[in-house]
């Protein structure tokens, strides 16, 4: 359950140009008038807000991770609980590294 939220934060990363740059080109086309439209944002904003959804994703992926953990053992004192987290969350923080490095360096 908590890989879900990752995998939607790359997804859109992955996507977010295709859907900025030829989502108005489709939504023009769907209604029918005759003009195209073009959008080309700046490769700072694309970055930056594919950087935010890898992030975001990763972060709701580590509180789902939690809530699950304290649900299915609630009787357990919480250090106990994210001792138990721990390997988990170290290995959701090297996906993040990795996911950054694939971003940046090609």
């Amino acid at each position: 359950m908590s890989l879900i939220p990752i995998a939607a934060g790359y997804t859109l990363a992955h996507y977010l140009s295709l859907l900025i740059t030829e989502g108005p080109r489709g939504l023009l086309l769907l209604v029918g008038s005759g003009t195209t439209a073009t959008i080309t944002p700046s490769p700072q904003l694309i970055s930056s807000v594919q950087i935010a959804l890898i992030l975001i994703g990763h972060a709701v992926g580590v509180i789902v991770a939690h809530d699950r953990a304290l649900a299915e053992h609630p009787g357990r004192p919480l250090l106990a609980v994210l001792a138990d987290e721990f390997p988990m969350v170290l290995f959701m923080i090297g996906c993040t590294w990795a996911g950054l490095f694939l971003l940046f360096v090609r």
